[in-house]
């Protein structure tokens, strides 16, 4: 078994900054799991200290059932995968593979099986006679892969190790990670601040802001139900449009007034605000770029929430259309229709589906309705 437990985790570095603040997670046995959020809140510095190559400054940390904060790094069964790949450029693909089991004393026939396995799992079989500098990125990526997987670990731990790559090979090691997963079914830590690796490859994400966690969950429940504005807008790509409104009821309905446009919200969602204090009050109204639209079906059946817009940009990208926009000086993007007739400079009308809306509080950009 390898799940793991953080109890109340803090790490503190000289001058009071507090880069990991109360941490507490439950790492099932078997998971994929992601830790994601821009760069300096923290998500290195935990996965370090599982490693234990960083000291916990509070809290506790198990792998199993042990506690492993006092345990050395060599003694916690686990393989650690870096951004920088850390081969040793004067050995072969094999020996840098192998290093770790020389090491152990494993037999010489049993190293050779392993390497050769791990080889033939990531598809470089034909190149353990080359040393590192003959590879290219993503060949180091996979030898670093092939290291961890021969040591037969009880957990992956795996910081940005795709972050040296270009887009094209980023995709491709997506995919390569992912099937290795699925392949020895051990239990993968991941950190990344790139949400789209985060959501195609995680079985959990951990949203981390600040050193604090904002939010564990799969990736569709994070996309579909954000705990707050944070989560909202920093899952997805492109991400979520975000306004002022006011909240406004007329007797049963309950209205989300921008300047002089006003919208009605579903039934399912005005019953939700009930209760709460809102109204005649400002909140944040949040709605993904693929869930404004510009094509005449919606423009007919959604006549209860369009908008006019000026378009300043409009992206082409094959399967589907980015146009960037202002209404009344607040940015705005669709993805819709690659055959899209908007043009920049044009005055275009779009609706939001209001069935997609996302409220939050102004002041705590926690969640109001989903």
């Amino acid at each position: 078994m390898a799940n793991l437990k953080l109890k109340n985790v803090f790490k503190r570095f000289e001058g009071g900054v507090v880069a990991v603040n109360n941490f507490n997670l439950d790492i099932n046995d078997k998971e994929f799991l992601v830790l994601v959020g821009p760069s300096g809140c923290g998500k290195s510095t935990t996965l370090r200290m599982i490693a234990g190559l960083e000291e916990i400054t509070e809290g506790e940390i198990y792998i199993g059932d042990k506690l492993v904060n006092d345990m050395q790094p060599k003694d916690r069964d686990i393989a650690m995968v870096f951004q920088s790949y850390a081969l040793y450029p004067h050995m072969t693909v094999f020996d840098n593979m192998a290093f770790g089991l020389k090491l152990r004393k494993t037999p010489k026939d049993e190293i050779k099986r392993k390497v050769q396995e791990a080889a033939r799992i990531l598809q470089i079989e034909h190149l353990l006679d080359r040393k590192p500098k003959a590879l290219s990125g993503g060949q180091k990526q996979r030898v670093a892969l092939g290291r961890a997987i021969v040591r037969e670990p009880k957990v992956f731990l795996m910081d940005e190790p795709l972050s040296n790559l270009d887009a094209k090979l980023r995709a491709e090691m997506r995919i390569e990670i992912s099937r290795i997963y699925h392949k020895l079914q051990v239990t993968m830590i991941y950190v990344t601040h790139d949400q789209i690796e985060a959501m195609t490859m995680g079985t959990r994400i951990v949203v981390i802001k600040d050193g604090f966690i904002q939010q564990v969950n799969t990736p569709q429940t994070l996309y579909e139900k954000p705990c707050n504005a944070f989560v909202a807008g920093f899952i997805g790509s492109p991400k979520m449009n975000f306004f002022d409104v006011e909240v406004e009821k007329e007797g049963a309905d309950y209205i989300l007034k921008f300047n002089e446009y006003r919208i009605k919200l579903p039934e399912g969602k005005a019953k939700r605000l009930e209760g709460k204090d809102y109204v005649g009050k400002k909140v944040i109204m949040g709605i993904r770029p693929e869930d404004v639209h510009d094509e005449a079906m919606y423009l007919d059946t959604l006549k209860e929430s369009t908008l006019s817009a000026e378009v300043s940009l409009v992206e082409a990208l094959g399967a589907e259309t980015l146009i960037y926009m202002t209404i009344d000086e607040v940015d705005m993007i669709a993805r819709v229709n690659p055959r899209t007739q908007a043009r920049v400079g044009e005055k275009i009308t779009i609706a939001l589906d209001p069935n997609k809306i996302h409220l939050f509080d102004k002041e705590t950009e926690l969640v109001i309705i989903n």
